[in-house]
């Protein structure tokens, strides 16, 4: 098996990115891909391939991630290239969905 056959196998599409225009300027959003194994009329989605969980340490919940939002980053943190960070909002039900234990 090649090497490029053999990666392109372990890898899973995790979301797409949209930009918009808002009140204050052009922002963006990573959306992740059909995430929920029902679709709105609670039926299997056919197109669910799994999920992103983000287990929160303070909480100790765990959340079905949906969507992230870009966000600045420090000034010394842009000193070593970087340009972004990502979030989620835990309150937010758009972004989350908590796993009932």
């Amino acid at each position: 098996m090649s090497e490029q056959k053999h990666k392109k196998e372990h890898r899973r599409f995790l979301a797409k990115i949209r930009s918009s225009e808002g009140q204050y300027g052009q922002f963006q959003k990573v959306l992740v891909e059909n995430p929920s194994p029902y679709d709105k009329n609670g039926k299997p989605d056919k197109y669910y391939k799994g999920n992103l969980i983000w287990c929160d340490e303070q909480t100790g919940k765990q959340f079905i991630v949906k969507q992230l939002g870009f966000a600045g980053v420090a000034e010394g943190a842009k000193a070593h290239g970087f340009i972004s960070s990502l979030y989620i909002d835990l309150d937010d039900s758009y972004s989350v969905e908590e796993i009932e234990e």
